[in-house]
């Protein structure tokens, strides 16, 4: 186990991350053709059927899409189920975000 002091932390500069944007394949970032492939990958074990690869062009013009309107929208939309997880309670509390049991 490496133990690390606060000197040696890696500092993240928010206009660098603002300045640089993804790696991109066909307009797509690649996490999210990984997604695809693996979606359509697992799509075809389950159904074993070739017919399955035709919703490989449709995600990804999908993902295409979103991309063309911001670039980081998929991990925007990964942090807010990171932040906010759906309650399964959520019909007895209302439309309330409680982060903590008091």
């Amino acid at each position: 186990m490496i133990m690390m002091s606060d000197d040696f932390l890696i500092q993240i500069d928010p206009l660098a991350v603002g300045l640089t944007r993804p790696a991109l394949w066909l307009g797509v970032p690649l996490k999210l053709c990984f997604i695809n492939m693996m979606l359509v990958s697992l799509g075809y074990v389950y159904i074993q059927n070739l017919s399955v690869l035709l919703f490989l062009p449709i995600l990804h013009l999908l993902f295409r899409w979103g991309t063309h309107q911001d670039v980081r929208w998929f991990e925007g939309f990964c942090r807010y189920f990171i932040k906010t997880p759906p309650t399964l309670n959520k019909p007895f509390w209302g439309q309330t975000n409680s982060y903590e049991p008091w």
